[in-house]
């Protein structure tokens, strides 16, 4: 498993904060690259 950047971190915090699911998360941050 490769290490995620701290601001790849914060956005799935930011993310999650907003009340979207776990799975829901993992897409955007594959689309987002």
């Amino acid at each position: 498993m490769k290490r995620i950047p701290e601001d790849q971190r914060n956005r799935m915090a930011q993310l999650l904060i907003e009340g979207k699911k776990p799975r829901e998360v993992v897409k955007i941050m594959i689309s987002e690259g």
